[in-house]
């Protein structure tokens, strides 16, 4: 059997916070970001939070930069 993943691919506007270096004891550090999405009409916006691990050589050197 094999595993089954879904990837969420999204576009827009939102915001960019907690950036942070995780360390795991029994694994590899990483980096890690909340996102809050913004969607909905402008007269009743909603916000959905993400909590994100940065992947790729140009994401992780933007996020780094911006730490």
């Amino acid at each position: 059997m094999s595993d089954k993943y879904f990837d969420l691919h999204i576009s827009g506007l939102g915001y960019l916070s907690r950036a942070r270096e995780v360390k795991p004891k029994r694994s590899n550090p990483f980096l890690a970001v909340d996102v809050t999405a913004i969607h909905g009409h402008a007269d009743d916006v909603q916000r959905v939070r993400f909590d994100a691990k940065v992947a790729g050589s140009e994401a992780q050197k933007v996020i780094r930069d911006l730490m």
